[in-house]
C-alpha cells in the first residue's frame, strides 16, 4: 500500500502503545520502502503478539491484508478472499471507513482478476469515493485506481461507462505525462477497444495504428504493452475480415511473447485464442483446435477456469466443434460457458447472449428447433438492451432466428428478420465484409422455399463476388456458394450449368476430405462426413433427375463421375479405419504400435464405463478418457498416413478386376424432396461390366413403399414361411434384366438392400431363386474388389458356443434365475434360454476342422466368456454361436436404462445398439445396474477393438447379427462394421431370428465343405452349397436364407 495509507496508521497510535510502536517500527520501515513479507513472518508476528494486536486492530488488519495479497499472488484465490474479508470485518468492528475502503478495493481487484465482474463492480463503487477523499480525486494514486474500473468496464462490454471514464484517464495522463507515457498508451488502447466493441471498426483501427507508430518510436519495443497492442490490432483486423494481416500480427506478438518472463501468461493465451479464430475463419480447423488447446492449458495452469477470458476460449472451441459436427463436445463446452458467464458477468451481458446464440445454433444443427427459438429470443433481448439494434451482434442473432423460423416454415417472419439483419450488416461493416456476404448468401434456403430462384441466384452471385475478392476462389465459403448455384440451377432446369458447378465443387470437397480427414479420429470423420456428405447426395439426386428428364442426351461422363463419387464416398469411413490399423500393424514402427496399444486400452476402459451406473465423477472420467482416446487416434491417423495408400479410385480400377462374365453394381438411394412436407424415395443401380465404356443406370423404384410396406412384406413372408410372389420383381427384376451373360455380381448395397438377402428372392415365373440364377458377392463397398485375397495359411479356429448365460463369475457358479425351456431361436435379450443346437454345432465344426489338421480352441459354457473373446488374436476363423441382439426403437422409453446402458450413450454410439450374449449375460440383461467387467454382453463397440488383422472369416451364428443402424451410403453401423474394422476379411451374419436346427445344419455343412481347402476364394462356393443342403430339409428361405456372406 502507498505511504499515505500508513501515515494514517501512525496517527492512530496512542501513548499507551509505545512498546508496540517499537515492535511495529521495523515493519513500518519495510512498508515505506515498498518491501514484502513472507507468510512465515506475518503469521509469526500475528501469533507472537496476539494480545497486543487485539488492542491495535488496524495494525492487525494490515498484516491480514498482506496475507491476502500473498495468497492472491500465489493464485490461492479462495484463501485470499477469506483474508481480505477478515481485514474488512476488523474495520467494520471499529467503524474505520478508510482502511476498510483499501481492503474492499483489494478484494475488488481480486474479483476483477478472476473475472467475477459483477462482484468486483459493486466493491469498486463502494471503495473509490473514500479513496478519492484520501488521495484527492486529481492525484495520480486515485487516477490509477479509477483506471482499473474503467478497464473492467471495457472487459464487461459496458462501453458507455467505459468511454466516459477512459476519456478522463486519457486526458489526465496526456496532460501530466505526455503521449508516450505508458499509462496514456494503455488508455489509448482501451479507447480503441471501446470503439471496436461499439462496432466502429474504422476508428478502432486508426487508433491501433497510431499506437503501433508510437510504440515503434519507443525503445525497447519488446514490451508486454507492445505485444498487447499487436494482439488488439490483429483482433480489429480479424473483425473486419483482414485475416492475413491479423495472423501476421498475432504471430509477431507470440514471437515477442516467448522472449518475455510471462511467456505463459494471459496475454499469450489471448493471442492463441484470437489466432484460433483466424484459423477457423480461413478454414484451417486443425490449427484452430491446436491453438485453442494451448490457450485453454494456460488458463488452467493459472487456475482461471472461472474467468470470462477462459469462457471465451471455451466458447470458440465449442463453435469450432459445432462446425466440425462434434455436437456432444460442443454442447458440453457451451453449457460450461453459460455457467461461467452467469457467475462472472451476469445474464444481461452481450457475452452471455453470445453463448446463448451459439447454444441455439448447436440445437439448430441437431434439428432441435423448438429448443433453439427461446434461447435466441433471450439473446436478442439482451443484445437489444446492451448494444442496441444497429450492431453486428444483434444482426447475427436475427439471422440465427431467421434460420430457425425457416425450419419451422414461418417464412414471412424469417424473411423479415433476414432482410433486417442484412441491412444492419450493410450499415455497420459495409458491403465488402464477408459477414455481409454470408448473410446475403444465406438467403438461398429462404428464397428456395418461397420459389424465388432468381433472387436466390442474384444474392448468391453477389455474395460470391465479395468472398472471392477477399479470400480467393479456394475458400470454403466460395465453394459452398458455387454448390448452392448448382442446386439453384437444377431448380431452374439449367442442367448444364448445374453439372459444371457440381463437378467443380465435389472435386473441392473430395480434396477437403483428403486434406483434413486423415488426421481425424473416426468419430470426427463421421461428424465431418455428415456435414459434407450431403453434397454428394445432392449430386446423386441431380443425376437421377437429369437422366430422367433428358434420357436421349449423352450422360456417359455424368454417370462415370457419379460412379466414381459413390466409390469414394462409400469407402470414405470404413476403409480408412481398416487401412489405418493395417498400416500400423505392417509399419514395424515400435513407437506407433505402442501408441496404438495405449489407444486400444483406453477404448476398452471406455467400453466398460458405458455400463457403469455409479455416476459420481463418471461423467468427467468418461469425458477425459474420450478426449485421450480421440487425441491418440488423431496421432495414429496422422502418423500412419505414410504407410497407407489412399489412391483416388475410378470405375476403371473396378472394371480391371472384372472377368467377362462378371458385373459390379452400386445401389444408390436418395430421398427426393417434393415439397416442405413430402418426399419420395428413389432407388437406382449403376451397373458396370467388363466391356462397358461407361457405367449404366438402372431405375429400380420411385416409391415410399419401398422402405416400409415392401421390405416389411418381405420380412413377414420370411417369418410366416409363405411364398413371396412380389419381392423378386420389386428388388431384383430391374437389375436382372441387365445381367444377361453374367454369372457373378459384386454388389455394394444401400438402404433396404442391407435388410434383404437377394438369394432368397424367388422369380414368380421360373420359380427359381436368385441363388440359382447368379452368384452375388455383397461388399461393404466396391473398392473391396481390390483387396488382397491372400489367405491365412495358419489353419487355426476359435469356436464359441452354448454359453452358460446364468454363470456368476463372482461366485464361480451357475445361478439360473428360473427354469427356462430350451430355445429354437437364437434371438435373446431379457430371457436368455439355453441353445443346445449351438453345442452340437461347434462340436461338429471342431471335429471337421481337427480331422483336416486344424488347430482348434473351443469354448463352451462358462468358458464362452467375454474375457476370453477379448483375448482373441487373429485366428483364421472366429465362430460364435449364441444369442444376438439389435436394439431398435429404444428411444423415448420411460426406462432410460436398457441392458445397463443409459439411453443417451446408445444414441451417441451406434455400435452399442447391437451385440452378442456370452457367459454371465442373464444377470446383466435383467439387472441394468450389474456393471461388472464380465457382464456377458459383448457389444459391437467391443468387437471393433479385437485384433483380427489376419482373420479370413468371422461367423456370427446368432440372430440379427447383420443388422444395425443404416447410415445411408456408409453402410450398416453394427456388428458387421465392427468386425470389418477389427480386420476380418469375410463375415457370415444373419438378417432375422434364425432357427437353431437349420443353423446347425448350415454351419456344419459349410465347414465340412470348406475346411478341406480353406481359401478366401472358396468361402462363397462352400456357403452356397451349404444353403442348398439346408433347402433339402427346409425348402423355405426363412431357414436357409437368414445368413448372408459379406465381403467375398
Amino acid at each position: 500500500m502507498k505511504t499515505l495509507f500508513y501515515i494514517l496508521l501512525l496517527c492512530s497510535l496512542s501513548g499507551q502503545a509505545q512498546n508496540f510502536a517499537k515492535l511495529w517500527q521495523p515493519i513500518q520501515a519495510r512498508i515505506d520502502k515498498g518491501g514484502s513479507f513472507s507468510n512465515e513472518e506475518l503469521n509469526s508476528f500475528l501469533n507472537t503478539h496476539d494480545k497486543l494486536l487485539q488492542q491495535n486492530l488496524i495494525e492487525k488488519s494490515i498484516l491480514i491484508d498482506y496475507l491476502g495479497s500473498n495468497a492472491f499472488k500465489a493464485e490461492q484465490y479462495e484463501e485470499s478472499v477469506n483474508y481480505f474479508n477478515q481485514a474488512i470485518d476488523i474495520c467494520n468492528s471499529i467503524n474505520d471507513t478508510v482502511y476498510r475502503a483499501f481492503y474492499i478495493y483489494d478484494l475488488a481487484c481480486l474479483y476483477n482478476h478472476i473475472g467475477y465482474y459483477t462482484d468486483a463492480e459493486s466493491l469498486f463503487l463502494k471503495s473509490l469515493p473514500t479513496l478519492a477523499a484520501v488521495y484527492n480525486a486529481s492525484s495520480v494514486e486515485y487516477t490509477m485506481r479509477f483506471k482499473i474500473l474503467a478497464e473492467m468496464y471495457v472487459e464487461m462490454g459496458n462501453y458507455a461507462y467505459a468511454k466516459s471514464m477512459n476519456d478522463a484517464v486519457m486526458a489526465y495522463f496526456k496532460g501530466t505525462k505526455g503521449e508516450k507515457d505508458r499509462e496514456y498508451l494503455i488508455a489509448l488502447n482501451n479507447d480503441a477497444r471501446i470503439s471496436q466493441g461499439q462496432g466502429d471498426y474504422t476508428s478502432a483501427l486508426n487508433t491501433f495504428q497510431k499506437l503501433l507508430e508510437i510504440h515503434g518510436s519507443i525503445n525497447p519495443m519488446d514490451t508486454a504493452d507492445y505485444a498487447t497492442t499487436l494482439n488488439n490490432t490483429a483482433e480489429a483486423y480479424r473483425l473486419t475480415g483482414n485475416y492475413k494481416d491479423a495472423m501476421a500480427l498475432l504471430e509477431k506478438g507470440l514471437a515477442l511473447a516467448t522472449q518475455m518472463v510471462d511467456k505463459d501468461g494471459l496475454s499469450v493465451a489471448t493471442m492463441y485464442n484470437n489466432l484460433g479464430l483466424c484459423y477457423k475463419n480461413v478454414g484451417d480447423y486443425k490449427s484452430a483446435e491446436e491453438v485453442n488447446d494451448k490457450a485453454i492449458a494456460i488458463y488452467q495452469k493459472l487456475k482461471l477456469e472461472y474467468s470470462p477470458d477462459y469462457s471465451t476460449t471455451l466458447n470458440n472451441q465449442a463453435e469450432l466443434y459445432r462446425n466440425l459436427g462434434r455436437y456432444k463436445q460442443a454442447g458440453d463446452l457451451l453449457k460450461n460457458v453459460l455457467f461461467i458467464r452467469e457467475q462472472s458477468i451476469g445474464t444481461k451481458h452481450q457475452n452471455y447472449a453470445n453463448a446463448l446464440n451459439n447454444l441455439a445454433l448447436l440445437y439448430f444443427d441437431e434439428g432441435m428447433y423448438a429448443e433453439a427459438e427461446p434461447k435466441l429470443l433471450e439473446a436478442k433481448s439482451i443484445y437489444k438492451e446492451t448494444l442496441g439494434e444497429n450492431h453486428p451482434f444483434y444482426a447475427n442473432c436475427l439471422n440465427s432466428l431467421a434460420m430457425v423460423y425457416m425450419q419451422l416454415r414461418r417464412y414471412k417472419e424469417a424473411e423479415t428478420l433476414k432482410l433486417e439483419a442484412i441491412s444492419i450488416m450493410k450499415n455497420t461493416v459495409g458491403e465488402s465484409h464477408e459477414r455481409y456476404a454470408y448473410f446475403l448468401g444465406g438467403t438461398v434456403s429462404l428464397y428456395d422455399a418461397l420459389g424465388n430462384y432468381d433472387k436466390a441466384i442474384e444474392n448468391t452471385l453477389k455474395a460470391n463476388e465479395i468472398i472471392k475478392a477477399k479470400f480467393g476462389d479456394q475458400h470454403m465459403a466460395y465453394i459452398d456458394g458455387l454448390f448452392n448455384l448448382a442446386y439453384l440451377y437444377t431448380k431452374t432446369k439449367d442442367y448444364k450449368k448445374a453439372q459444371a458447378f457440381y463437378l467443380q465443387t465435389l472435386k473441392y470437397y473430395r480434396g477437403q476430405f483428403a486434406d483434413y480427414f486423415e488426421s481425424m479420429s473416426e468419430e470426427e470423420q463421421l461428424a465431418q462426413y455428415q456435414i459434407l456428405g450431403n453434397r454428394f447426395d445432392a449430386y446423386n439426386s441431380f443425376v437421377m433427375n437429369y437422366t430422367k428428364l433428358f434420357p436421349k442426351e449423352n450422360h456417359q461422363q455424368l454417370l462415370a463421375s457419379c460412379f466414381d463419387y459413390q466409390l469414394f464416398i462409400k469407402s470414405l469411413l470404413l476403409n480408412r479405419s481398416i487401412n489405418t490399423r493395417k498400416a500400423i500393424a505392417n509399419s514395424n514402427d515400435t513407437t506407433l504400435i505402442n501408441t496404438y496399444n495405449r489407444w486400444i486400452a483406453i477404448k476398452q476402459q471406455i467400453s466398460q464405463s458405458f455400463r457403469d451406473l455409479d455416476l459420481q465423477g463418471s461423467y468427467w472420467n468418461m469425458a477425459d478418457m474420450e478426449k485421450q482416446a480421440n487425441s491418440l487416434e488423431q496421432i495414429l491417423k496422422a502418423k500412419s498416413q505414410g504407410f497407407a495408400s489412399n489412391k483416388e479410385l475410378s470405375y476403371k480400377d473396378i472394371q480391371q478386376q472384372l472377368k467377362a462374365d462378371e458385373a459390379a453394381i452400386t445401389i444408390i438411394k436418395e430421398d427426393q424432396t417434393l415439397s416442405d412436407t413430402s418426399y419420395i424415395t428413389e432407388y437406382v443401380a449403376l451397373v458396370l461390366k467388363k466391356t462397358d465404356a461407361f457405367p449404366t443406370l438402372i431405375r429400380i423404384a420411385s416409391s415410399n413403399d419401398f422402405e416400409t410396406t415392401y421390405v416389411n412384406e418381405y420380412i413377414n413372408h420370411m417369418y410366416d414361411r409363405v411364398e413371396d410372389a412380389d419381392s423378386y420383381n420389386r428388388f431384383w427384376k430391374p437389375i436382372a434384366a441387365k445381367l444377361q451373360g453374367i454369372t457373378k455380381v459384386y454388389l455394394s448395397a444401400d438402404g433396404v438392400y442391407n435388410q434383404v438377402n437377394l438369394y432368397t428372392l424367388q422369380n414368380p415365373v421360373t420359380k427359381k431363386y436368385v441363388l440359382d440364377e447368379v452368384n452375388v458377392s455383397v461388399l461393404p463397398n466396391l473398392s473391396y474388389m481390390l483387396n488382397d485375397t491372400k489367405s491365412n495359411t495358419q489353419h487355426s479356429a476359435e469356436l464359441y458356443g452354448f454359453p452358460d448365460y446364468d454363470y456368476d463369475f463372482s461366485k464361480k457358479v451357475s445361478m439360473p434365475v428360473a427354469s427356462e425351456p430350451l430355445a429354437s431361436s437364437r434371438y435373446g435379450l431379457f430371457k436368455l434360454v439355453p441353445l443346445p443346437g449351438t453345442k452340437i454345432e461347434v462340436e461338429n465344426i471342431a471335429q471337421f476342422l481337427q480331422n483336416t489338421k486344424w488347430n482348434v480352441n473351443m469354448y463352451q459354457k462358462e468358458l464362452a466368456s467375454e474375457e476370453q473373446l477379448k483375448k482373441t488374436v487373429s485366428p483364421k476363423v472366429l465362430h460364435i454361436a449364441t444369442h444376438g441382439y439389435f436394439l431398435k426403437d429404444i428411444y423415448d422409453r420411460e426406462d432410460k436404462s436398457f441392458l445397463g446402458f443409459e439411453e443417451y450413450k446408445i444414441k451417441n454410439n451406434l455400435l452399442l445398439q447391437s451385440g452378442i450374449m456370452l457367459a454371465g449375460a442373464s444377470k446383466s440383461a435383467k439387472d441394468t445396474t450389474n456393471s461388472v467387467a464380465q457382464d456377458g454382453i459383448f457389444t459391437a463397440y467391443e468387437a471393433s477393438l479385437l485384433n483380427l488383422s489376419n482373420t479370413d472369416l468371422v461367423v456370427l451364428s446368432a440372430c440379427e447379427t447383420g443388422l444395425g443402424q443404416d447410415m445411408n451410403n456408409q453402410g450398416v453401423f453394427g456388428l458387421q462394421r465392427a468386425f470389418y474394422i477389427a480386420g476380418a476379411k469375410n463375415l457370415i451374419m444373419s438378417l432375422w431370428s434364425v432357427d437353431d436346427d437349420a443353423t446347425q445344419i448350415l454351419m456344419t455343412e459349410f465347414y465340412k465343405e470348406w475346411s478341406v481347402n480353406p481359401t478366401q476364394e472358396l468361402i462363397a462356393k462352400a456357403f452356397n452349397k451349404a444353403q442348398r443342403e439346408v433347402r433339402k430339409k427346409y425348402p423355405h428361405p426363412y431357414y436357409w436364407g437368414a445368413f448372408v456372406l459379406l465381403g467375398n
